[in-house]
């Protein structure tokens, strides 16, 4: 883990409140690898005073793009806050999705969880993408997801694509698949993963691969604010994932 400096010198908006901002390094923090990811924090703001996690979209040299959606006070001042702006940065931080060696790799996203993964296909050979939006205005990186992954996208209410939950496609995907050889990788709330682990168990899928969002507040396992229950005891999210086999968490 490294702790630099970073400043914030464009900003893209992909919907009314999806943002990508682009963040220029005094030093690289080396490799990345989907799944990682780095905490900021502000300089120049006392609120909020705790640093806040964001999952990597990529990261080239010493330059880091991170994609969010405005949520609270950190959030909005990301989005809102006049260019150029500077930041604190600690990364790399977490594990990373694993690559495996038979089987077909597909990928099961919700909103905000696409972020994680996007970048997979720099890393794993993906035979089909799912992502879904609750809703047509809630959508962005269509353009780019389709210029790269087989994909399959859904609305919760129809409004773009396909109709209903993308949980729902990806099953009618393993039952018309027929077979188990399956590798899932996956991200968004965790009502959403724990739908994907029950879909995999259903279908005997071993290998369902998952990066859990949480509040961290340090991003290396002191605070104890990312830790959750599982069937085995508390783990930290940050410590020991954010990448884990859903098994570990959902039993």
């Amino acid at each position: 883990m490294k702790l630099t400096q970073g400043v914030v010198f464009n900003r893209k908006k992909l919907n009314d409140k999806t943002f990508e901002i682009h963040i220029s390094l005094t030093d690289s923090l080396g490799e990345f690898r989907s799944g990682n990811f780095v905490m900021l924090s502000f300089e120049n703001y006392l609120t909020p005073f705790l640093p806040r996690p964001f999952s990597i979209f990529d990261l080239t040299g010493n330059v880091l793009k991170l994609v969010f959606r405005v949520v609270g006070k950190g959030t909005e001042l990301l989005a809102t806050t006049k260019l150029p702006f500077s930041l604190k940065v600690w990364g790399v931080l977490g594990n990373s999705f694993p690559n495996f060696d038979t089987g077909k790799n597909v990928v099961v996203a919700g909103g905000l969880g696409l972020v994680p993964v996007f970048s997979l296909n720099r890393f794993v050979n993906i035979e089909r993408f799912f992502v879904g939006y609750k809703n047509a205005s809630e959508a962005f990186l269509l353009k780019e997801l389709m210029a790269n992954y087989n994909l399959t996208v859904s609305t919760d209410d129809g409004s773009l694509y396909e109709k209903g939950f993308i949980t729902e496609h990806f099953e009618r995907y393993l039952m018309e698949l027929g077979n188990n050889l399956l590798n899932v990788y996956a991200c968004g709330p965790e009502p959403f993963i724990k739908r994907v682990y029950e879909i995999g168990k259903k279908y005997n899928l071993n290998n369902i691969y998952a990066s859990f969002e949480t509040v961290m507040a340090c991003g290396f396992g002191v605070c104890l604010g990312c830790a959750v229950e599982t069937p085995y005891g508390y783990v930290k999210i940050c410590k020991k994932g954010p990448v884990f086999n859903v098994k570990e968490i959902f039993g």
